[in-house]
């Protein structure tokens, strides 16, 4: 470390439970930050674990956005998503969400969105695949990873859908996992 402190470490895990959160202090963490992310939260947690006097005030720049701010700026046809491309309203997201986890950056957003489009377009054939065909850890791991995209952009339903499915798949209910695959 530059500074000749020792090097803090904050774990990002998709679990936002107690458990989680002791478990990676125990392994030698220096914080923990649930999925999907609160930049309040983190910001919060990364001026903690520096001291405040290790985290550059640039580093913080721009302040994060308030979720207030964030419904404004997911007005329809307002100017800053209207000039980055991105549309009023997208059917499954909530544009206020993915505006606030994003920071008010609409390209941000809609390249996220793309992004996520993109590779994850058979995202529900491949995780069906996986079930027919008895892959049950590949198929929980398709669910988890989509999930945890849905979750950040704000397509709220989509990563509940996910979230039924890993929970079906933990309890070992394969019979089931056919209908839980079906709202993806």
């Amino acid at each position: 470390h530059p500074d000749g402190g020792a090097v803090k470490i904050v774990a990002m895990t998709a679990h936002a439970m107690v458990e989680e959160r002791e478990r990676c202090l125990a392994l030698g963490m220096d914080e923990h930050l649930p999925k999907p992310i609160d930049p309040d939260l983190m910001v919060r947690k990364l001026r903690q674990v520096s001291g405040e006097r290790g985290l550059a005030d640039a580093a913080l720049r721009p302040r994060p956005l308030r979720r207030a701010e964030a419904a404004e700026a997911a007005e329809p046809g307002g100017a800053a998503g209207a000039a980055a491309g991105l549309p009023p309203r997208l059917p499954g997201v909530d544009m206020t969400a993915g505006l606030w986890r994003c920071n008010g950056d609409a390209g941000l957003l809609r390249d996220l969105l793309v992004q996520f489009c993109r590779h994850n377009d058979d995202g529900a054939e491949r995780i069906a695949a996986a079930v027919l065909e008895g892959r049950f850890d590949e198929a929980g791991f398709l669910a988890h990873k989509l999930k945890g995209g849905a979750a950040n952009l704000g397509a709220h339903a989509l990563a509940a859908a996910l979230a039924a499915f890993e929970a079906g798949l933990a309890r070992g209910e394969p019979a089931l996992l056919p209908a839980l695959v079906a709202p993806l």
